[in-house]
């Protein structure tokens, strides 16, 4: 548990991510040790294939018995709030050809 590197995912450090203390005072990397899920292996089985789940499958897979692997990391997602403003010009009194539509003119 001394890896100091940061993650790809994230701008924490490894070992400050383990050091984060639960409401009963267990620290994540006391956790991951309790269940052997602590050092740089995977633990666990071989992937053998892979689902995009949603919450209402969960049922079919435990009657099933079906072991699955949870997503650890996703794409993130930026928002942007563009206000575009142009002449209003676009209307079919207008010719095509001199339309000022500010969408048009962002592409």
């Amino acid at each position: 548990m001394e890896n100091t590197e940061k993650s790809s995912q994230s701008s924490l450090s490894l070992e400050y991510a383990l050091s984060r203390v639960d409401e009963t005072g267990q620290t994540q990397g006391e956790a991951l040790d309790a269940i052997g899920y602590a050092g740089p292996d995977i633990p666990g089985h071989q992937l053998h294939e892979a689902c995009e789940l949603h919450i209402k499958q969960r049922p079919i897979l435990e009657m099933a018995g079906r072991v699955i692997g949870v997503v650890t990391g996703a794409q993130g997602h930026r928002w942007y709030e563009v206000n575009l403003s142009d002449t209003d010009s676009h209307a079919v009194t207008t010719p095509m050809t001199t339309w000022r539509n500010a969408l048009l003119r962002l592409a």
